[in-house]
């Protein structure tokens, strides 16, 4: 019976994932002093949600604090770098029931970390404070300008300001970029996604600006990242049952091929630490069993007996098996990255031949008040375990990452695979009463190699 247990499980994974980033992780970076020399450094970094006012550094197992005015800037190694910047902005409200009724002017001019988004002849930076977000632009070496966005109400309706659009469209026309239909500028959102795609499209006529590497790498890694994959699964089958007349029959270990396409996307936040993806796979089990065996009665010299057997049970079964899984990598900034997994997986059965079935012959003798009845023999095919075409199965595991490259083990719990049904009234001979057996479970253990296609 499927339960909630595996989606208990499945939150906890979330949560404990984003706990772990609750306190700064150290991490390979450089900081740029006001003479314009990068040192190297480990920084203190923890994804933050909003622009930090100071920066804690190690250097030489020293540690350093700065504030925006101190430096001109600080990275992570292929993640994200922040420019100190003396910024004003105006503190107009953009929502909420306290809009003005015109749009104000009122500024503030603060030292902050800003947050790059795009750089190049043109560069894009983010500000986000408790309130809201902002952005800014930079044009060569000149300083970095607010792209405002403002809003006020009118009786019942909200007006938005256009003027950073406007002021978008004059750099389309100053870099004589055709505008298509519809453009992407009108329809632009104050918005991260909106604006990013805007400011890289205006770099392209200055190809010979160099791009940092950092951001350009992080943008590309945010894409969905698809493979295949191809791999072994060991189907393990701990429950016992009875066949016509053999008792107590454990199946061995099936030894399969599996393969599958992969699909996965890694958060930006949290250095790309957590990813959530969803797989498709095909495996399956052929399980056989051969018995041949004399069953013996004795009550006394008067009544007994004795039945001679041969029995083969066998049952194949092949799944398609959507997985969804969550990845929590421990070392995102390393060339080799080690993640734990986990997820649940529906495995639909297209197997003809799934139900556990025994093919017996038999030759029974009986002595009945001391005399011997004719013998009796018989043979034919039985179904002792009626499977389900449907199992959903908690999956954990953890895998080896390098570049596009993913070695990965993974373990799926032990499932009942038995619907606990019987096709037949047959009266087993080996207990004497017909059996409905209900106990039949089913677990994996997978490894697996991954090749990413598209990331």
């Amino acid at each position: 019976m499927f339960t909630a247990r595996p989606f208990v499980i499945l939150l906890s994974f979330v949560l404990i994932s984003h706990s772990s980033f609750s306190r700064d992780k150290l991490v390979p970076g450089y900081y740029i002093n006001k003479q314009g020399d990068s040192i190297v450094c480990k920084i203190y970094y923890s994804d933050w949600l909003i622009n930090p006012v100071t920066v804690l550094v190690e250097v030489n197992n020293e540690k350093r604090s700065f504030n925006a005015s101190d430096i001109k800037g600080f990275g992570v190694y292929g993640y994200n770098h922040y420019k100190s910047a003396l910024t004003t902005y105006h503190i107009n409200p953009i929502s909420g029931v306290d809009l003005p009724e015109q749009f104000l002017d009122s500024v503030e001019t603060k030292w902050f970390f800003l947050k790059t988004i795009v750089s190049g002849y043109y560069n894009l930076f983010e500000l986000t404070l408790p309130e809201r977000s902002y952005y800014f632009v930079s044009e060569g070496d000149s300083a970095i300008s607010e792209l405002i966005y403002r809003a006020k109400r009118i009786e019942n309706q909200i007006v938005e300001d256009q003027d950073y659009k406007n002021f978008l469209f004059d750099l389309y026309h100053k870099e004589n970029i055709p505008l298509s239909h519809p453009d992407p500028i009108t329809n632009a959102y104050y918005s991260y996604s909106d604006l990013r795609p805007i400011i890289s499209r205006l770099n392209k006529n200055h190809i010979e600006i160099n791009t940092s590497p950092d951001i350009e790498a992080k943008i590309k890694k945010n894409k969905p990242a698809f493979g295949i994959f191809a791999g072994g699964m060991l189907y393990n089958f701990p429950s016992t049952i009875h066949g016509a007349f053999a008792t107590d029959v454990k199946f061995p270990s099936s030894m399969s091929f599996s393969g599958g396409v992969n699909l996965a996307y890694q958060f930006p936040g949290h250095l790309k630490s957590i990813a959530i993806g969803i797989s498709i796979g095909y495996s399956g089990y052929h399980l056989q069993f051969d018995k041949t065996g004399v069953n013996k009665f004795y009550q006394s010299v008067n009544y007994n007996g004795e039945t001679d057997y041969t029995e083969h049970i066998s049952s194949s079964n092949s799944f398609i098996s959507p997985i969804l899984y969550l990845n929590y990598i421990f070392n995102p900034l390393s060339k080799t990255k080690v993640y734990l997994k986990t997820g649940l997986a529906a495995n639909f059965s297209i197997g003809s031949n799934k139900d556990i079935v025994t093919n017996m012959s038999y030759l029974s003798n009986t002595t009945i008040n001391g005399i011997p009845s004719p013998p009796q023999s018989g043979q034919g095919e039985i179904t002792l375990v009626v499977t389900k075409k449907t199992l959903f199965q908690f999956d954990a595991g953890f895998g080896v990452m390098m570049g596009r490259h993913k070695l990965e083990v993974n373990y799926f719990f032990p499932v009942q695979l038995a619907t606990g049904d019987t096709k037949s009234a047959y009266l087993f001979p080996s207990v004497g009463q017909a059996i409905y057996q209900e106990d039949f479970k089913m677990s994996m253990l997978g490894l697996s190699y991954c090749y990413s296609i598209f990331r």
